[in-house]
């Protein structure tokens, strides 16, 4: 799966910059709801078939991971830069 460009933004903006420090959120409630229903939708019954990955090239890649473990702990969280040149990917859906 993969991040919409301006959903990719929103998250910068809501993890970014360092006086966030790990593990809190700048993150409203409806916005995270929002994602993790996105996700629920998306990865459906792929969860009992494979690992789902969300791809996100964002600084946000690490907070997000942490924010989806308790409620999506399946979803792999990685930057495209993680995934080797060799390994074909095949793209289930975009989160928005």
């Amino acid at each position: 799966m993969t991040l919409d460009h301006a959903l990719e933004e929103e998250l910068g903006r809501a993890f970014g910059g360092p006086a966030i420090p790990v593990g809190a959120s700048g993150m409203q409630p409806p916005f995270a709801r929002r994602i993790l229903d996105g996700l629920r939708r998306l990865a459906g019954e792929q969860v009992a078939v494979a690992t789902p990955v969300l791809l996100c090239a964002s600084p946000a890649r690490y907070p997000l991971q942490r924010l989806l473990e308790p409620f999506l702990p399946k979803v792999v969280v990685l930057s495209p830069l993680e995934v080797p040149a060799l390994v074909e990917v095949q793209s289930v859906g975009i989160l928005r």
